[in-house]
């Protein structure tokens, strides 16, 4: 006979309690949870009739809530793929769904488990308009990508570093030998999406890697790892041109901020830290007081919202087929995970989830470096991380 119990689990703030139910039979012991009905433990007995656990999962509420590991443990349920209009019955009362792929609901709804749902709402007032951004005093504007001829792309090829990935049909190196011939080929592909706007779907993919955060950490905790995407080669190769054009146009027309560090050229973590410590030095020449603020954000990339980073791009002159290629670049993009060695196996995934490496690299963000008008004599340092 199976016996059932329950008992809480923990809680979420501004939304309750979350419980967990035990089903234990003489053979089995599952442990399920009631967020997301996320199985916690699976308990079977082993040779000497000794219960162990087969999955892993966190001992505590806070390990499915506040890692990069909303969906992990998840069952597939009721609303995993699609639910028709978004609407289904239980004992004769009927539920609606967030609509979010046609007139149906899929995986979820509009926000399902999602952590950036989340962080949105510990904002009381979210933004109703995207943020306006200064235009450009002299209305420089960059509407489209310049081709590149077979030398550049020749060139791009050869300094690549060659890393592969799973998605990746050659092995880099092999692909950079056969590079000269294929060369018309390549270049036919980059200047195509370049021109159109248009980011190639295959080049959307890419085979995320958990990777452990330290050596000394506890291999067989989930929390200790963290995602590791890896793109295929020409993706890669296309996202470099596109970063030096623009990075290019923003700095021609002074379009960064003079205190970013970050993802420029002959900048780095020690350009910041000298400009803190000059101006730190200067506040106490003057017998001013300093206050020095270090944000690191959660999940920052992830939580970039996509239409606030177009409207931004839009403002500082980004127009025309380049902030077409951009859209494209930020809709429709995919995952596969492996481990250790296995093939690649595409997750569940839903138009609201992302993963820091489906985001773009670091030209489109250039963008979104200036904050609201500081305070008379406050200077801010957005500093990289240290890595």
């Amino acid at each position: 006979m199976t016996q059932v119990t329950k008992e809480q689990f923990g809680t979420i703030p501004q939304k309750g309690s979350v419980e967990k139910f035990i089903l234990k039979s003489d053979d089995v012991v599952v442990e399920i949870i009631s967020l997301g009905c996320i199985i916690t433990a699976l308990k079977t007995k082993d040779k000497r009739g000794q219960f162990d656990d087969i999955v892993l999962g966190f001992d505590n509420l806070e390990g499915y809530c506040f890692g990069n590991s909303r969906y992990f443990g998840a069952v597939v349920g009721r609303v995993a793929n699609r639910i028709a209009k978004g609407k289904f019955s239980v004992d004769g009362k009927e539920y609606q769904l967030g609509i979010n792929n046609g007139p149906n609901a899929l995986h979820g709804g509009l926000e399902g488990f999602d952590k950036i749902a989340d962080i949105r709402r510990l904002f009381n007032t979210p933004p109703s308009s995207p943020i306006t951004l200064k235009p450009p005093t002299d209305q420089a504007s960059f509407s489209s990508f310049s081709p590149l001829s077979d030398a550049e792309v020749s060139a791009l090829l050869l300094h690549h570093k060659p890393t592969t990935c799973a998605l990746d049909p050659l092995p880099s190196r092999l692909f950079q030998a056969t590079a000269p011939d294929l060369l018309p080929f390549i270049s036919s592909v980059l200047n195509s999406s370049l021109l159109s706007g248009c980011f190639p779907s295959a080049f959307k993919q890419a085979a995320v890697i958990p990777l452990l955060k330290k050596p000394t950490l506890d291999a067989s905790s989930p929390q200790n790892y963290h995602p590791v995407s890896l793109l295929p080669f020409l993706s890669k190769t296309l996202k470099q041109v596109v970063h030096h054009q623009l990075s290019d146009f923003l700095s021609q027309h002074s379009l960064l901020d003079p205190l970013q560090s970050g993802f420029r050229t002959a900048h780095s973590t020690e350009t910041a830290l000298l400009a803190v410590t000059d101006s730190l030095s200067c506040a106490r020449a003057a017998s001013l007081s300093s206050v020095l603020i270090l944000l690191d954000l959660s999940a920052a990339f992830d939580t970039v919202d996509h239409s606030i980073l177009l409207s931004c791009l839009t403002d500082l002159g980004i127009s025309g087929t380049a902030l077409t290629w951009f859209s494209s670049y930020l809709s429709d993009r995919s995952y596969q995970v492996t481990w250790r060695g296995s093939s690649p196996h595409p997750p569940p995934t839903s138009p609201h989830r992302r993963t820091p490496s489906l985001c773009p690299g670091p030209a489109p963000f250039l963008s979104l470096h200036s904050l609201p008008g500081p305070p008379h004599r406050i200077q801010w340092f957005l500093l990289p991380l240290l890595r």
